[in-house]
């Protein structure tokens, strides 16, 4: 069954997490310093920033909810435990703007 969902449906989610990317990519290509972002472009750039928060999860060998309180300092120290943070961050900003 896994197969099966594998082969008919995960290269569309990859095509959407790459158009998601490639907003983003393209936004900060620009070089503008002011970014103002359509609801559609933000509903992009936090599904992108989800993608980059577990990727960066998936290398810092994260799998569990409620990590956070078990991290060691030397997981913490890494770059991409930074990442992970300011992501998420990000993420949480992203969030309470289209809230409000």
């Amino acid at each position: 069954m896994q197969g099966e969902y594998d082969r008919w449906v995960r290269p569309e989610i990859e095509r959407g997490y790459e158009a998601d990317l490639g907003v983003i990519r393209g936004a900060l290509g620009a070089g503008d310093e002011l970014l103002v972002l359509t609801e559609g472009q933000a509903y992009a750039w936090l599904r992108g920033f989800n993608q980059l928060r577990l990727a960066a999860g998936s290398l810092l060998g994260i799998s569990d909810d409620g990590w956070e309180a078990a991290a060691s300092n030397q997981l913490r120290a890494r770059p991409e435990f930074g990442m992970l943070m300011a992501l998420g961050w990000l993420q949480e900003e992203l969030v309470a703007a289209l809230e409000s």
